[in-house]
């Protein structure tokens, strides 16, 4: 006899959107053959060197705001993870090792379809986040039906969800702790087992992302804020032993990563990262002297300028936050829902972790921030969000039915949830098709480079992209440095650095650090450098390997 009731129905529902989000995202991932950018890169690349049994270790440096060392410097290895965390990769590598098993050695480009396995699977499992937080705000079936695909059609997400990234992971644990901590909240009995629960997923966001151990503390606070009064009264283990089953469950992830942290840099939080909040362009992310970032000289250059750098990142990040979280026209319907649903502890917490993300990427970590920090992180925010907006059109739905007594909301609401669903998905397509043909070919012209650069014995190569080299070449790399300062048009800073590292080989393209404009377009103007080929670097557009020449 089958089963029927809401549980049954939900256990159906589940099963079929996890189907649909597991071929949505194989249809994606079919174009999608490369990690195609610099993050997923990295994860990748991170991920092969625990495959292959090289530890957190990495071969190129992506950024001089670690500390290293004369050893990991003469090596060309050097600690791995210490600004982006290592979750996705250590998510990926057990699935290359298993291809690798089971086939043998294999190249990047195959070991990315492995990789992209257990990613392809996180994307299908956010949608039945989004139905679980739909029904626990609103109750309604079709609200979790509309959360679930709305999340997996995300125009903007959805051409990253089967690459090695952090978006899906991010979302599943970000939004699952404030799930678990919603349940601690209404449990009359074993408060503490769901607190854990929260503070365990608060822990895998953290290892996820470095702004996940924002989760942990905003669920603290909307805990403490909610059971205030009970800690006036003993016994004490009812108001402290739920707060220390959350900071238990989060250090139980944390803390191995922090241990190893301490061991490589002498503190559990790197200090690179925290530099970026001094940060007075983007590009001294890739400065050769980190040092330099301090809040001395951050305050030095002005109030003026201070105010204007963070007015125009509330403007980037509150038009993003429209633009992906609402698909622009729902955001009267979001505002409208959150309204009807203010009373709701859920949105509460979520509403609350909203603006403290949005105030530390916008107030706090600036330019990171603004260059698609807020982005990558504001995906814990789908599952509530969309929920939240389906609420908000059956508000307006009901609040046209009381003008137009024609109108029956009952029939009405199905309608346009409908229509929510399909302009989600037609944008989807509309900024997703366009970019999955040109998908395999980015980064082509590293190859062609590395070909020329491998009769190197042990060639360093400047690059923009040190982890797309890697995964083009195979070969070690550090990141083209940026100095502002340097306004003669000339390489100074580069070849500083190509001289530390014992880097031969500068690969220049059209994207560049301005300082570098005068050399991209003369590439044959400083003496110190020799033309070796010019390439097509995509579309078109040169890009040149130039040779260091040392004195004899």
């Amino acid at each position: 006899m089958k089963a029927t009731g809401p549980r049954a129905d939900a256990r159906r529902d589940l099963v079929l959107l996890f189907v649909l989000g597991l071929a949505v995202n194989l249809v994606v991932a079919r174009w999608v053959t490369n990690p195609g950018y610099t993050d997923a890169y990295y994860y990748f690349d991170s991920a092969v060197q625990l495959a292959h049994g090289e530890g957190f270790t990495e071969p190129y440096l992506w950024n001089y705001l670690a500390v290293t060392t004369p050893e990991a410097d003469a090596a060309h290895r050097w600690p791995s993870h210490l600004y982006w965390m290592p979750l996705p990769a250590l998510v990926a590598a057990p699935f290359m090792a298993l291809a690798e098993a089971a086939a043998g050695p294999l190249e990047h480009a195959a070991l990315f379809r492995a990789a992209q396995a257990p990613f392809i699977a996180l994307a299908a499992g956010l949608p039945l986040l989004a139905y679980a937080v739909a029904q626990a705000l609103t109750g309604n079936r079709r609200h979790g039906w509309a959360a679930a695909l709305l999340t997996l059609f995300s125009p903007y997400y959805l051409i990253y969800w089967p690459t090695t990234e952090a978006f899906a992971l991010f979302g599943l644990a970000a939004s699952g702790a404030l799930l678990a901590a919603w349940r601690a909240g209404q449990a009359r009995a074993g408060a503490g087992r769901w607190l854990f629960a929260a503070g365990v997923a608060a822990g895998l966001a953290h290892l996820t992302r470095a702004d996940g151990a924002l989760l942990a503390g905003v669920i603290g606070l909307w805990w403490a804020a909610a059971h205030w009064r009970t800690w006036r009264g003993p016994p004490a283990r009812e108001w402290l032993g739920p707060p220390v089953m959350l900071v238990t469950g989060y250090l139980l992830v944390l803390g191995p990563w922090f241990a190893r942290n301490v061991l490589v840099t002498g503190a559990p939080l790197p200090p690179g990262g925290l530099r970026t909040a001094w940060l007075l362009d983007y590009n001294e992310l890739f400065t050769l002297n980190p040092a330099q970032l301090t809040a001395a000289r951050y305050f030095a250059a002005g109030w003026a300028a201070i105010v204007a750098r963070k007015w125009a990142a509330l403007q980037t990040n509150a038009a993003s936050f429209a633009a992906v979280q609402t698909n622009l026209v729902g955001l009267p319907l979001l505002v409208w829902g959150a309204w009807r649903l203010r009373r709701h502890p859920l949105l509460q917490l979520t509403g609350l972790y909203a603006l403290a993300l949005f105030t530390l990427m916008t107030f706090v970590f600036t330019l990171p921030g603004e260059r698609g920090g807020f982005f990558h992180s504001s995906v814990a925010l789908l599952p509530a969000g969309w929920a939240v907006m389906a609420a908000g059109l059956d508000a307006a739905v009901e609040g046209a039915a009381r003008r137009r007594k024609h109108w029956r909301p009952e029939r009405s609401r199905p309608v346009f949830t409908g229509l929510l669903v399909a302009a989600s998905v037609a944008l989807a397509a509309l900024l997703t098709v366009p970019r999955l043909p040109g998908w395999a070919g980015r980064d082509a012209g590293y190859a062609a480079a590395g070909r020329l650069t491998a009769a190197d014995v042990r060639p360093v190569v400047t690059v923009n992209n040190p982890p797309g080299w890697y995964y083009q070449t195979g070969q070690a790399a550090i990141v083209i440095p940026s100095d502002a300062s340097d306004a003669s048009g000339g390489a100074t800073a580069v070849l500083a650095a190509m001289q530390r590292f014992g880097s031969r080989w500068l690969i220049l393209e059209a994207n560049h650090p301005a300082e570098l404009e005068a050399l991209y377009g003369a590439p044959e103007g400083d003496p110190a450098l020799t033309l070796r080929a010019t390439l097509d670097g995509g579309g078109g557009v040169p890009l040149y390997v130039l040779e260091r020449m040392t004195e004899p």
